[in-house]
């Protein structure tokens, strides 16, 4: 077989291969989470949209009640508090990280499967192409840089806008560890309540049990309020939570 048809079909098979196995990874089953019935309280699920809700989370800390997390804002002296999560407006981490090109991102790239495969597809059309005319070093030559300007010309540009617009994986319950919450309705004696948090864009609500410490302490939470979710039971659709006041001004 010609050195450049091989160059060819093997670029164009590893190219294909690796943009479906890509789309495919980055798909995801959309899921729901329907109503749940707790004691009395009847868990219903609101449907306001907002955009894709971003939420990044870092190592967090425990001091007392006071809790730190990467991606609430801080507030001032010492004391941390949680900021608002704007929905669209907090990308996920790794859009808030920025990247400095260096030595490790540019080996990275060279050993990336999806450069040498365009490489290789370019190459083999642009040796096929100058074959009838030339041979050789200059056709060796002339293939690679057709190979390297199909690369960078052509499948750079387009690998990225497919990718561009694809969704991150849906976010589970799980994943509001630490993110802010609203009371929907004020908690009663055993503090417990209805609670909203925003997951995937839209407003989920399920029921909040107020942490011990805080129902010890006779911490009270009203409807409207601003809770932090401590931990989450995805399967009874319930969450433990603190409040933002007891934490801003504890006793």
């Amino acid at each position: 077989m010609d050195f450049y048809l091989f160059c060819l079909i093997l670029g164009f098979a590893g190219l294909a291969l690796m943009a479906f196995s890509g789309m495919a990874s980055h798909g995801h089953a959309g899921h729901g989470h329907g109503g749940h019935d707790v004691g009395d309280v009847s868990l219903g699920h609101g449907h306001a949209h907002g955009g894709h809700a971003g939420h990044a989370h870092a190592g967090h800390a425990h001091a007392g009640h006071a809790q730190a997390s990467s991606g609430h804002h801080a507030a001032s002296g010492h004391h941390h508090g949680h900021g608002d999560h704007d929905a669209g407006k907090t990308g996920s981490p790794r859009d808030m990280v920025m990247t400095r090109p260096g030595v490790g991102q540019v080996l990275l790239e060279l050993i990336s499967p999806r450069l040498w495969f365009s490489v290789l597809l370019g190459m083999g059309a642009a040796g096929l192409l100058l074959e009838p005319f030339t041979g050789g070093l200059l056709l060796l030559a002339g293939a690679v840089a057709g190979g390297l300007a199909f690369e960078f010309g052509a499948v750079r540009p387009l690998w990225n806008a497919m990718f561009r617009f694809a969704s991150d994986p849906a976010l589970t319950l799980e994943s509001a560890v630490m993110d802010r919450a609203t009371a929907v309705t004020g908690f009663d004696a055993q503090g417990h309540g209805l609670v909203s948090i925003v997951l995937n864009g839209q407003i989920v609500q399920l029921l909040g049990t107020l942490r011990p410490e805080e129902r010890a302490l006779g911490v009270r939470v009203r409807a409207g309020d601003a809770l932090i979710v401590e931990d989450v039971d995805g399967r009874r659709n319930r969450c433990v939570v603190s409040s933002m006041d007891a934490i801003a001004s504890p006793k």
